[in-house]
């Protein structure tokens, strides 16, 4: 009985753990970021947010490329954007989906080209080359 009570105050203990790093995580966002963006440019810098948000100076960037990924059952995309510095590194890939300011569960196609192609014009903005 009393391992069982001090299993119960332990996993307690790490959701109370959890939920204070996920707070915080989406409080330090980087500011005109909303949680559902793609990547946001502040100064000279280019901040992806995926799990782990990755910063890159806009300097060290050759080009942004884009693809798309079929999903494994029926007809749901996946956009795909890799960011390729000047030394020649790529960064891992970055999945968004068709609609990069509201959550989806499945994109067509269409809907994946359309948000690629306002990725696209907001790299453009900012002077930095992108591909396909």
């Amino acid at each position: 009985m009393i391992i069982l009570i001090y299993a119960m105050f332990a996993i307690t203990i790490l959701v109370i753990i959890f939920a204070v790093v996920v707070f915080a995580k989406w409080k330090n966002r980087p500011a005109g970021s909303e949680s559902n963006e793609v990547f946001a440019v502040s100064g000279n810098k280019l901040t992806v947010f995926a799990g782990i948000h990755v910063t890159y100076d806009i300097d060290d960037i050759e080009k942004v490329i884009f693809s798309s990924l079929r999903g494994r059952y029926g007809s749901s995309y996946s956009g795909i954007m890799r960011i390729v510095k000047k030394n020649g590194k790529k960064s891992h890939p970055f999945m968004f989906y068709g609609n990069a300011k509201n959550f989806v569960l499945a994109s067509s196609k269409q809907e994946i080209e359309k948000t690629t192609l306002e990725l696209m014009e907001k790299l453009a903005f900012y002077n930095i080359r992108y591909s396909r």
